[in-house]
């Protein structure tokens, strides 16, 4: 009756330890899960910033981007432009372009003054412009240039807060708009 005794506390033992080591490694894998999400979050946010000419709009909840003057006709066409759209319900940041290739009678020519917002939502309710989901669980949005002129911009700071088992985290990511305006 001792040994058996003896034999539940030690297997008490062994059961306590194991289940501290396997709640150790879930806060590691929560941690990192959280680090890659926000590594994730720079990467993609940035690099459509460094690629971008012009930010053509903006809104609360949305981005749109001169990808390049790629027809040197040196005006926005529909197939250059590229929406961020951030969707508060779903906490998703999808970003909505033209598939590639596009034939020129269906390239539709534009001019910087134009209304890109909802041009735009037109072409995205139209689904002419096709989404791709960039990033999820975006509890918060906020985005920040560096000239009060949306156009003469040429820095953009998204400030997002990112939803994740570990808690909210706040992230901010700065990026230069590289390819230079052919205006």
């Amino acid at each position: 009756l001792l040994a058996l005794a003896v034999a539940s506390l030690i297997g008490v033992g062994v059961v306590t330890m194991l289940a501290s080591t396997a709640r150790a490694t879930t806060s590691k894998n929560d941690l990192r899960r959280a680090i890659i999400q926000q590594q994730l979050a720079v990467v993609r946010l940035g690099s459509l910033g460094r690629s971008a000419t012009m930010v053509l709009a903006t809104t609360d909840s949305q981005m749109v981007l001169w990808k390049g003057d790629l027809n040197l006709n040196s005006h926005p066409d529909a197939s250059e432009l590229l929406s961020l759209d951030w969707d508060e319900a779903t906490g998703k940041i999808t970003t909505y372009e033209m598939p590639q290739p596009v034939a020129p009678s269906d390239d539709i020519e534009y001019d910087v003054t134009d209304d890109f917002v909802n041009l735009t939502k037109n072409l995205i309710a139209s689904d002419i412009m096709v989404g791709t989901d960039r990033l999820s669980h975006v509890q918060a949005w906020t985005t920040t240039l560096d000239n009060a002129s949306v156009q003469s911009a040429r820095m953009i700071t998204f400030h997002l807060t990112l939803d994740d088992v570990t808690g909210p985290q706040s992230l901010d990511i700065v990026t230069a708009l590289r390819a230079e305006p052919s205006q």
